[in-house]
């Protein structure tokens, strides 16, 4: 397997989720990651779901900007997050509006 992106929603209140995306490092810039967010977008469009929300940690410089290219924008939101790694970081909130 490539990658995956998993998505979840709330019909009723119009709030969609992308609660992963992963793709293998030996396919990173081969268009995967494009093509899995932009599928998930027209799923949750042909369920009339409004908004869509992502989390990124915030050192993730290269994901933040994937997702800014794709048309999402931090919209203020901020949690706390943890790394087994790299300890407590902080996740920053991406929304795009599908209206």
């Amino acid at each position: 397997m490539a990658g995956f992106c998993e998505a979840a929603g709330n019909r009723a209140r119009g709030i969609g989720e992308i609660v992963g995306l992963y793709i293998d490092p030996e396919h990173w810039r081969e268009g995967l990651g494009r093509a899995l967010v932009t599928e998930v977008v027209r799923w949750f469009k042909q369920r009339r779901v409004a908004t869509v929300v992502l989390w990124v940690l915030e050192p993730a410089v290269e994901a933040r900007a994937f997702y800014k290219a794709l048309g999402w924008k931090p919209d203020g939101a901020r949690r706390a997050e943890r790394s087994v790694v790299e300890g407590a970081l902080t996740g920053v909130r991406y929304r795009r509006d599908l209206t």
